[in-house]
This record gives structure tokens, sequence and C-alpha cells, in this order.
């Protein structure tokens, strides 16, 4: 809207911070911008000004580039400041407005603690709107969750959980701790962990346990089955109320390519089984 009412000169976005050094100090007259002075080159009075260059701007990109050239690089680093464009506009009665942005929103990343800094921002804020949502996060400070996570009321999140990209969780479902999932669904009044990793491409049904030191990758899980303890499911299918012991795994690769195991509904498998893909497994089949 500065923009439009401005007509063909331009609008930039500053903010305010009590830690200023580092930033662009921005100078203005009757809300217009009048100048740009880098932290090299501000006086001392400059210096306490908490005005701060965000670097986003927007003006006529005619205006722009007919007066660019007139940048100068006579300065202490001998380089040409984009900024100086205020000045020079100002001075020919061309003024920039300019709005207050957040200083979360306007942060720069110069340094690894910068990139940190905004993660931490960045992350309480999904984390918050999860929370808002109904979902009990354990100790957020401890949790990493995807941007893009979706998870619904009553789930709980317990500590030290890293929820990555293209998650969906559904209602009433419990991550336990050290838990890693990614790109995966998983379906309502689950439990998974503590210490279990869903790898992408998997679907986990109702009612189902993933525990301790159990892997899911590539696979479907189905409803009311149990992967309790130390068991490495991948590239299978399983039907409902399956029962898998602890220690089975599926050996889904034979050197040269990924084989595919499926378990019909009601099959228990015993503790310590390996299961050499290709294979299906019959219904309500007990092995081990």
């Amino acid at each position: 809207n500065n923009f439009n009412k401005n007509q063909s000169r331009g609008s930039m976005i500053a903010f305010e911070t009590d830690n200023p050094f580092g930033y662009g100090r921005v100078i203005t007259k009757d809300n217009y911008v009048t100048s740009i002075v880098e932290e090299l080159h501000a006086s001392k009075i400059q210096k306490k000004i908490k005005l701060c260059n965000s670097g986003i701007m927007i003006c006529d990109s005619k205006l722009l580039f007919n007066y660019i050239n007139k940048i100068s690089n006579k300065n202490i680093k001998k380089e040409r400041y984009l900024p100086d464009i205020f000045q020079i506009l100002h001075d020919i009665k061309k003024s920039f407005s300019h709005i207050l942005g957040s200083e979360e929103e306007m942060l720069g990343v110069n340094t690894i603690k910068d990139l940190i800094k905004i993660d931490q921002i960045f992350q309480k804020r999904i984390k918050d709107k999860i929370i808002d949502g109904g979902v009990i996060i354990q100790q957020p400070d401890t949790v990493r969750i995807s941007f893009d996570t979706k998870i619904k009321k009553g789930s709980i999140i317990e500590p030290f959980v890293t929820i990555k990209s293209g998650v969906s969780i559904q209602e009433n479902v419990v991550i336990k701790s050290n838990s890693v999932v990614e790109s995966c669904s998983i379906n309502s009044n689950t439990s998974i962990g503590p210490s279990a990793r869903i790898r992408p491409h998997s679907t986990i049904g109702q009612n189902v346990k993933i525990g301790n030191y159990v892997e899911i990758k590539n696979s479907k899980i189905g409803n009311n089955c149990s992967i309790s303890h130390l068991s490495y499911i991948g590239d299978s299918e399983l039907g409902k109320y399956i029962n898998i012991g602890a220690g089975t795994i599926t050996c889904n690769y034979d050197g040269k390519k990924k084989n595919k195991t499926i378990i019909h509904d009601g099959v228990f498998v015993g503790s310590n089984c390996s299961l050499v893909a290709p294979i299906t497994i019959g219904k309500n089949s007990k092995i081990g």
C-alpha cells in the first residue's frame, strides 16, 4: 500500500532492535527515508539509532535503473552499496517511504550462530501452532518438527523426537522418546517407539504398536499389528492383527534388487526369524 501511494517511488521495510550492531541504520525525516548508513561508516550518534535496514525494498524498476549508476564507491571499502540509492533519490525529492516489520521476521544470516537463532525461532512457531491445535509436546525444546508436519489433536510427542518432512499423524498417536519419523503416515491410536525409526514411504495403520529399536522402511503396516522389539521391516506389506516377534527381520535385498515381503492377516511370527524375500505368508500362519 505504501508503494502504491508513492506511485513511481518506492518503499522499504525497516525494523527496530535493541542490538543494531552490524545493520545499516535508517535515517528518516517525516516518515521518509533520507539515507541508510552502514555500520562501518556510521558516527557514534548514528550507531545509537535502533531503526535498521532489512534489505527488502520495492520500487519502480525504471526509477531504480535510471539512478543506480550514480552509486559511488568512494568509501572505506571502495565498494558500491545499493542502499546509497535512498539518499540519491531523496536528494532529487523522490524519497522512499518505509514500513516497520518485526525484528524476528527481518533477522539476517551472516554466521552459523545467526542461522541457529533463526531456526530456533522458526521451530518455536511450528511447535506453538501444533500445541494450539491440541497436541502435547513434552519438553518442546528437545523436539524437532518439519514445517510441513500435520499432527491431529490428542497426540503426544515425547522428548527428543525428530519429525522430518512429509509426516502426517492422526488422532491420539504417541511418538515416544528418541524416535525419528520421515515421509510417512501414522494412523490413530498408534504408538511409535521409544527409539523407533519410520522411514519414507511407510504407512502405519490404526492401533499399531511399533516398539523400541524397530525400523520400518517403505512398508504398509495394517491395523492392530504389534512389532514390539528390535525388528526391521522393509519393502513389506502386512495385513491386520499380525504379531512380529523380537529380533525378526525382513531380508529384502538379495545383492541386486529389493524384494517384497507380504504377510496376510492374523499371522504370528516368533522371535529371531529372518524372512527372506520375496516371500508371502498366508493368513493365520504361525512361524517361529
